[in-house]
């Protein structure tokens, strides 16, 4: 398995910034290791970028907001966005779909926030920080919500650390890496490297792109009228 400092150390040379042989000094170590560390954080956000979903489970218990990440009501990696929702009717175990509302001003827009029930119609999630805020509406006292979130990229302690991540991830991690030492270092860039960094990273996407099968709801449920409940004037 490859570790974090063979990958730096492979950028560093791809971005001249050491010659065959070389290695680092202390200081650019440092500098290579939070440039590493800075990449891997955006790359977090980018579901294209994202080799693997997991699902989270958030036990209910009447709440209106649940924090999530470590730590939190739900101790977990603090995810910075939520791909879907549905709600467990426990022990029967059935399965209810939940609107994610996107938008803190549509969330605003609820006239009765706090409002018990059994099943839940919405949650919004806001990536607060350093705890993610999870909020349910209306506010089951039992059962359960999974919330589908990106598999996170590892966060590393040291240069020492092994790579956890699949095998493919390693040659768009050096290439890219080296483009951004190129900035760091203001080293310039070799044509075969930055094309070497597009077509990695490309490629990456291409295996990671998941096209979801088109779906028209039964309702809407966040329309009024003849289309269901409307939450946010608590009113059908």
């Amino acid at each position: 398995m490859a570790t974090v400092s063979k990958v730096m150390n492979l950028a560093a040379l791809d971005a001249g910034i050491v010659g065959n042989g070389q290695t680092l000094s202390g200081e650019d170590t440092e500098t290579v290791f939070d440039t590493f560390l800075q990449m891997l954080a955006l790359w977090r956000t980018d579901d294209l970028q994202v080799y693997c979903h997991k699902n989270v489970t958030v036990p209910m218990t009447g709440a209106l907001t649940y924090s999530i990440g470590t730590g939190g009501t739900v101790d977990t990696d603090r995810p910075p966005t939520i791909e879907q929702a549905i709600f467990l009717d426990t022990p029967n175990t059935t399965s209810y779909p939940l609107s994610i509302i996107q938008s803190l001003e549509d969330w605003q827009r609820i006239a009765v926030k706090a409002l018990p029930g059994n099943i839940p119609t919405a949650v919004r999630y806001e990536p607060t920080y350093p705890l993610g805020t999870l909020y349910v509406w209306p506010q089951p006292a039992a059962g359960q919500i999974q919330i589908t979130v990106k598999q996170p990229f590892p966060i590393y302690a040291s240069v020492g650390d092994d790579l956890i991540l699949p095998p493919e991830y390693e040659a768009p991690i050096r290439f890219n890496l080296a483009k951004w030492l190129a900035a760091a270092f203001s080293t310039p860039l070799r044509p075969d490297i930055a094309q070497l960094a597009a077509g990695t990273l490309r490629q990456l996407k291409r295996v990671n792109t998941r096209v979801r099968e088109l779906e028209m709801p039964e309702r809407l449920p966040m329309g009024g009228g003849i289309y269901g409940f409307n939450v946010y004037t608590d009113q059908p």
